[in-house]
């Protein structure tokens, strides 16, 4: 149950999560290897990830660290609907979130972390609006955390592409009382299955159904 991890790594012990891209907007940088590299036009092709993680564990976190099973309503997304697409940028893993509308799903807050041994680490949040990650610790820095490109929400993490340990990525919501209700989804790293990406790209071709109905964004 990754976000969970800055605030409720104590709580939740070794089946939590630890929690998901930078703020807004994409600037359009040189050309990258691999998957992201530039097009004329500026923008970028992005390859289809073998590292995917379905967002398959419903999680509810009470106040007081107690965990109670989530009802489906409350989920932020049903179960399996959401996956965590693993790529590579700049020496970290980025997520590509496929099949998640964020119309739909409204603010959340999405956060990573990498499972090594018996502790997680690199553990962040980033919130997809203002507010939405309200009470949670560890919130990514400014080179990483959500980043928005039309209807693709990636998120740029802060674990080394070259960890060893199970990724986590998970999204979330913060309730007023301080409840976290979240999914999560978690995968063997593998540097070598996750192609590179240009976080920066002002605009995407993308694999198929990685945003439903869409093959380009623009950002």
């Amino acid at each position: 149950m990754n976000g969970l991890m800055g605030a409720l790594r104590n709580r939740l012990g070794p089946c939590a999560l630890g929690v998901l891209l930078l703020l807004t907007a994409c600037t359009g940088e040189a050309d990258q290897p691999g998957g992201g590299g530039q097009e004329d036009g500026g923008g970028a092709v992005l390859e289809a990830s073998k590292l995917v993680a379905p967002l398959a564990g419903g999680y509810e976190v009470k106040p007081n660290g107690s965990r109670v099973p989530p009802t489906e309503a409350d989920l932020p997304v049903p179960l399996n609907t959401v996956e965590a697409n693993w790529y590579r940028s700049a020496g970290v893993y980025v997520i590509a979130f496929g099949g998640l509308d964020l119309a739909e799903a409204g603010p959340l807050c999405p956060g990573t972390s990498v499972q090594a041994g018996a502790g997680f680490e690199h553990v962040t949040n980033s919130p997809t609006e203002e507010g939405a990650c309200e009470g949670a610790e560890n919130l990514a820095g400014p080179e990483a955390g959500v980043r928005s490109c039309g209807a693709l929400l990636l998120y740029i993490t802060e674990i080394p592409e070259n960890t060893e340990g199970d990724l986590f990525a998970s999204l979330e919501v913060y309730q007023e009382d301080g409840t976290i209700i979240g999914v999560t989804g978690v995968v063997e790293a593998d540097m070598s299955a996750a192609p590179e990406i240009d976080p920066e790209a002002d605009a995407y071709t993308l694999p198929k159904d990685l945003v439903p109905g869409a093959t380009e964004v623009t950002c």
